[in-house]
């Protein structure tokens, strides 16, 4: 029992590694699938949720936070499906969400740009330079997206366990060798690793419940145990921290709240 992410440019055939990656290993196969559970739980517009984790904030606090808060979102939906195991995702951010789960596979698919081009162009109509203009202004967000809330590239490879080259294999090629990685290193689902992952899940849970009271708020969790982390104004923290142990200690799995604030000056001070 694994999971396998799979991070890819747009239009780098990654989709189809996955599909059928998960055909051959008899996983689920997700994406999108993710952005509309979100959005049926929290009540947010689809559109709004995909923009979160596709395109770089502005540089204004208040927009980069509203994004985090999407991002929370997400990442709590995604870390249900995944718990189960057996899963392929290949949507956006899987990589960053679970970098520190030993039995996830983490894949990155790339392909030359002239490939990237002609599949736009086979698929949407459009002339070379519009499509070879499309993919660097896609390519561009994600690079800014992923440096401005995780502080790295998503096109670094030390993200990664396994990066395959479309260019020098074919599609059935990368999943031989996805497929065989996954089989022979050492990514099978522990009772170490799944309590590394109920973790994981449980303080997602919890971040996602408090972000809209404290959006610069840091979650982690062990063993049911909860540390959270944050700025406040002395004159608010008391009130802070009631509202943080009322609303944790309603999340099944939570035994204990500690919360750990730094001081802040209030705005227009």
């Amino acid at each position: 029992m694994s999971i396998i992410t799979i991070s890819r440019g747009t239009y780098s055939r990654g989709k189809e590694v996955a599909e059928k990656v998960a055909q051959r290993l008899g996983y689920e196969c997700i994406a999108h699938e993710v952005i509309t559970a979100a959005s049926e739980e929290f009540n947010i517009a689809e559109s709004e949720l995909a923009s979160a984790i596709q395109e770089a904030p502005s540089i204004s606090n208040r927009f980069v936070y509203g994004k985090e808060k999407y991002v929370a979102y997400i990442q709590k939906t995604l870390l249900q499906h995944l718990k189960k195991d057996n899963v392929v995702y290949h949507g956006p951010a899987g990589h960053f969400f679970v970098k520190n789960i030993p039995h996830v596979l983490k894949v990155r698919v790339v392909t030359a740009l002239e490939d990237r081009i002609r599949l736009v162009r086979e698929q949407s109509g459009i002339s070379r330079k519009e499509a070879s203009k499309l993919i660097k202004k896609l390519d561009e967000q994600r690079k800014k997206w992923s440096h401005q809330l995780f502080g790295v590239s998503t096109w670094e490879p030390r993200l990664y366990d396994l990066v395959v080259n479309i260019k020098k294999n074919t599609v059935d090629e990368a999943v031989d060798f996805i497929c065989h990685t996954v089989a022979i290193g050492d990514f099978r689902t522990t009772p170490e690793s799944q309590k590394a992952m109920d973790d994981l899940v449980l303080s997602a849970d919890i971040k996602a419940a408090l972000i809209d009271i404290k959006p610069d708020i840091e979650v982690t969790a062990k063993d049911g145990v909860i540390h959270v982390t944050t700025t406040v104004p002395e004159s608010q923290e008391e009130e802070l921290i009631h509202k943080i142990d009322e609303i944790g200690k309603g999340i099944q799995g939570v035994k204990e709240i500690k919360v750990h604030t730094f001081s802040s000056v209030p705005f227009g001070d």
